[in-house]
């Protein structure tokens, strides 16, 4: 198995993060008090919450730029680089 393989689980892990990174932003606003906390530093704190969604994302268009899916009725046709893949 690949290090980058996309699971059924995949989607679960990225919504965990997203949630950690919230849970996170709420722990340090009620500590702190304060509520005026620039979103610079929001950010950077959530950062290593949503760079690992941000690689596969940029991974994903990376890879399959090149690709087109055309629709119709009675089929589907992948193209990649011009050449014309499944049909």
């Amino acid at each position: 198995m690949s290090l980058f393989t996309i699971t059924p689980a995949t989607h679960l892990y990225g919504l965990r993060h997203f949630f950690y990174g919230l849970v996170a932003v709420g722990i340090g606003l009620a500590l702190t008090g304060l509520y005026t906390i620039p979103v610079g530093f929001i950010l950077l704190g959530m950062a290593p919450y949503y760079g690992p969604g941000l690689y596969m994302h940029a991974e994903y268009y990376l890879r399959n730029r090149h690709t087109t899916i055309a629709a119709f009725e009675d089929r589907l046709e992948v193209t990649q680089h011009g050449a014309t893949v499944a049909s």
